[in-house]
């Protein structure tokens, strides 16, 4: 679906979807390439569609894994629109276990950590990508939290999707869509068409549109593991508000 010619993306800045990994990158994706069509670049392996040329005007850069600092350094107009959106870390490392262990498909690093998922157990598995692949995402979470970044929440689109697409093109990009034009996109976005008829809450842990839910981690964290997330990213949820204290 394009917008109609009365909504349309400025031909005098450029657009960037700030995320981290496992925070509906690709679901978000999608939902640009419907909305905007040619205008979104094509995402590159180690962020070459942000790195190897300068932003192109009128361009939308989606899963731009970037920090604060990294986006500062990019050759940006002062009037450069961005959304930074966000997962629940504790959400994202448990999408990113059974993604690593099951689904992904293979690369260097799959090919490193896979191995050791299924051969350890859960619980130890979820320890070991605290520390070797969930900092990259915290790290960037911290950056834009710690300097007041506003920023759109995953869990936001599950609990009310078209309000918070409405609210990115329309607040955070400045565009001027209409609400039936955001419900439009969700609707030919749904989990339910990209999980293959599933319903959100329906488990398939060889999909990637595995479950569509949020709190899953409330099932699969043990004590040992909270208190093991707690001592390297608690101060991560209490930045971007996920908790309130260390009562969880």
């Amino acid at each position: 679906m394009m917008f109609s010619d009365s909504v349309k993306l400025s031909r005098g800045t450029v657009y960037h979807h700030v995320t981290h990994w496992k925070a509906g990158s690709q679901w978000f994706l999608a939902v640009l390439k419907d909305a905007f069509d040619s205008a979104v670049v094509e995402p590159e392996p180690s962020l070459k569609h942000v790195y190897s040329h300068p932003p192109e005007i009128g361009k939308v850069y989606a899963c731009c894994y970037i920090t604060r600092q990294e986006y500062r350094l990019l050759q940006l107009p002062s009037n450069a629109r961005r959304v930074v959106l966000i997962r629940d870390l504790r959400d994202t490392l448990i999408s990113a276990y059974f993604s690593i262990r099951d689904s992904h498909g293979t690369n260097v690093f799959i090919d490193k950590w896979r191995p050791v998922l299924t051969r350890v157990s859960m619980e130890e598995g979820l320890m070991y990508l605290m520390e070797v692949w969930l900092f990259h995402s915290a790290m960037i979470q911290r950056t834009w939290l710690s300097e007041g970044e506003p920023v759109v929440r995953l869990e936001d689109f599950m609990s009310k999707p078209a309000e918070t697409l409405h609210h990115v093109l329309s607040g955070a990009w400045g565009l001027k869509a209409s609400m039936a034009q955001a419900e439009k996109l969700i609707r030919d976005n749904s989990f339910v068409r990209y999980s293959g008829g599933r319903q959100p809450g329906e488990e398939d842990v060889s999909a990637h549109y595995r479950k569509g839910v949020q709190g899953d981690w409330k099932k699969h964290f043990t004590p040992r593991a909270v208190e093991h997330f707690k001592a390297l990213y608690h101060d991560v949820l209490l930045l971007s508000g996920y908790e309130k204290s260390r009562d969880w």
